[in-house]
This record gives structure tokens, sequence and C-alpha cells, in this order.
């Protein structure tokens, strides 16, 4: 499973894109715009793909030639992803289909990141998964991923 981007392993990326890392850095702060970012959240929560919503903007902004590489398209996921996470979303779907967008062939849909309910030290739930050999609880393990996909 890939790591998850963060903000100091984004900027790292960034200078590889572009000469000297500029258009990787005008990228992450166009992104990180208030007004962009808000698209990219209501994208989001529409269950819409966020890349599309602003692939045409960053055309206009950077260029066709400047965005065709493939490096460049899989960096601005990257950086999607990136500061959608930090707005509270986490990966929903990945290798959508955009069969209308002018940049993007496939994306990533987002959802809201639920918080994790931490079992008190001495729950019933965790007495009860401690009990458990290692094989029952990847079978319950596998049962909550099947429960949480069909939702």
């Amino acid at each position: 499973m890939p790591q998850k981007p963060d903000d100091q392993s984004l900027r790292r990326s960034a200078r590889n894109i572009g000469e000297d890392g500029k258009l990787g850095n005008a990228i992450i702060a166009f992104l990180r715009d208030p007004e962009v970012l808000a698209q990219l959240i209501t994208a989001a929560d529409e269950g819409r793909i966020p890349a599309s919503v602003v692939s045409d903007r960053l055309l206009e902004k950077f260029g066709e030639e400047a965005l065709a590489p493939h490096t460049v398209h899989r960096f601005i996921g990257t950086a999607i992803r990136t500061v959608l996470e930090e707005a509270g979303f986490q990966v929903d779907l990945t290798g959508v289909r955009t069969p209308r967008d002018s940049l993007f062939t496939t994306a990533a849909t987002f959802k809201r990141r639920t918080a994790r309910v931490e079992p008190a030290a001495d729950s019933l739930i965790k007495r009860f998964v401690e009990s458990l050999t290692s094989e029952e609880r990847e079978r319950v393990q596998f049962y909550i991923e099947q429960m949480r996909s069909s939702e």
C-alpha cells in the first residue's frame, strides 16, 4: 500500500516538477488557494471528482505543455490528495474514469474521514478482541472491512 503523502513529502516531490521545482511549488500554492480549496472540498462533499473540478483552471494557469508529462499529472493527484486529507477527507475510490475531463483520464473520489472511536481501556470490546487468536482477529478484521465497503 502506498504511503500517505504529507506536506513534507509533497514538497520533496515538488522539487522534481518543472525547472528547479517551480512548477511543483506553484501547483501546491494554486491548490491551497482558498477559492480553489473550497472547490475541491465542495466537489468531494458532493461525491464528484475533485481533480475534474480544477483541471480547466490548472490548464488555464499553467498551460497544456507544462502539464503534459505524466509525472506532472501524478504529482497533481498527489497534491490534491494531500490538501484534501489536510481538510479532513480520505480517498474513497481510485481510478475513476473522467470521460469529459480535459486533463485527467482517471482520478480519485474522496469522502469525509470518520472519527475513530477508541475503546475504553477496560471495555468489553477490548477484552473480547484480546481474547481472540490471531486467526480469529484476521477473520473479524476481514468481516469489518466487508461491512465498511458495503456502506
